[in-house]
């Protein structure tokens, strides 16, 4: 079945010919795979990552959720209702950092502005980037458990060991973005999506 163009807006989707999720994926396939394979945060699942690798990567990643935090609690007014709130990961990142006797750059924030979502549709979007990370995010723990840095986890690494969410959230999360019924949210959506890879590929590459 040939692909609907989202070029008019507010005409109904059918959730039996289109998945969201499937949709946003295929959106964001070429900024995801560019992520996953030049991300400084791909040294953290070698084993012998170092911990000048390590210090570079949370510093970076703490930049890019330091404005993702800031984008998605300014448009909390979008999140659907039944939807769990976003939490902030920031705060964790930042107690790494002072572990690593590291702390953001006080301009950091003016190399690339991440402006807030403007509607429910493009709000689902950055989530979907945000609540994805934690995906992978896991598949990091377990690689920096088994890695030389394991022992310094408890100081360094509450980002990776202590924050965590309920494992049925990432489905909540995706029946969530399922309701979206209309091709403006959906475009809506996977714009987005896009804007927060991109955000994270300027931070982490």
């Amino acid at each position: 079945m040939t692909r609907k163009s989202f070029s008019s807006p507010d005409k109904s989707l059918s959730t039996d010919d289109y998945k969201v999720r499937q949709l946003l994926q295929a959106g964001t396939s070429r900024l995801h795979s560019k992520l996953d394979k030049f991300s400084k945060l791909s040294l953290l699942i070698q084993p012998d990552c170092n911990l000048h690798q390590y210090t570079d990567a949370m510093c970076r990643l703490a930049q890019a959720y330091k404005l993702l935090d800031q984008a998605l609690w300014a448009a909390t007014s979008y999140n659907p209702k039944g939807l769990f709130e976003y939490q902030p990961r920031s705060s964790w990142l930042e107690r790494d950092l002072i572990a690593l006797g590291k702390k953001l750059p006080m301009d950091f924030d003016a190399t690339l502005p991440l402006p807030p979502p403007s509607s429910t549709g493009s709000y689902l979007g950055m989530r979907y980037v945000a609540e994805g990370a934690q995906l992978g995010g896991q598949v990091i723990t377990k690689k920096l458990l088994s890695s030389d840095l394991a022992s310094q986890l408890d100081t360094i690494g509450s980002f990776w060991t202590d924050f965590s969410q309920p494992a049925n959230q990432w489905p909540a999360f995706l029946d969530s973005l399922e309701q979206l019924q209309y091709r403006k949210e959906i475009a809506h959506a996977i714009r987005s999506a896009r804007v927060t890879f991109k955000h994270f590929i300027h931070y982490m590459t």
